[in-house]
């Protein structure tokens, strides 16, 4: 790919976050992510911030990070309102599931405690099969963290 004569690397200013141990639990972490730059001027992102959730059970969940407000597909999937704490490294306000993750987002009755709360992002991921697949991550995710505006 070239640009102006020069060859670009789409890829060379983004790589997947790695994982850090915080307490008992591995949180996503942002060292090698350049979300702050892009994100806070409000730049669509060419590149993807793909962040890995592990849920209690061990598995692991792929979510890609956007800037609370942008338009998600309006498909099911599951989502986390989140924020990044002082070591760079993401923390869940709220986890959820929905048939539709643009209305969800848009409507969230616990948009603003998330808000009030620091949440900046919802990170999202479209899930395969039906609601009972949507719950079960879910669960495992909310077993793994604990999060201020989950009332359960």
């Amino acid at each position: 790919m070239s640009l102006y004569g020069r060859r670009v690397d789409p890829f060379r200013r983004w790589r997947e976050p790695d994982t850090v141990k915080s307490g008992n639990r591995p949180i996503p972490n942002l060292d090698g992510c350049r979300l702050p730059n892009a994100m806070k001027k409000g730049i669509p992102m060419a590149d993807e911030i793909v962040v890995t959730w592990p849920g209690a059970s061990g598995k692991t969940y792929k979510y890609y990070a956007y800037r609370i407000g942008h338009k998600l597909k309006a498909e099911a999937g599951n989502y986390i309102f989140a924020r990044v704490n002082q070591n760079n490294q993401w923390e869940p306000v709220y986890i959820g599931e929905t048939d539709d993750l643009d209305t969800r987002a848009a409507t969230h009755e616990k948009r603003e405690c998330a808000r009030r709360n620091g949440a900046t992002h919802i990170l999202a991921h479209l899930t395969n099969g039906d609601r009972a697949v949507r719950l079960s991550a879910e669960t495992d995710l909310r077993g793994n963290y604990k999060t201020p505006c989950n009332d359960q």
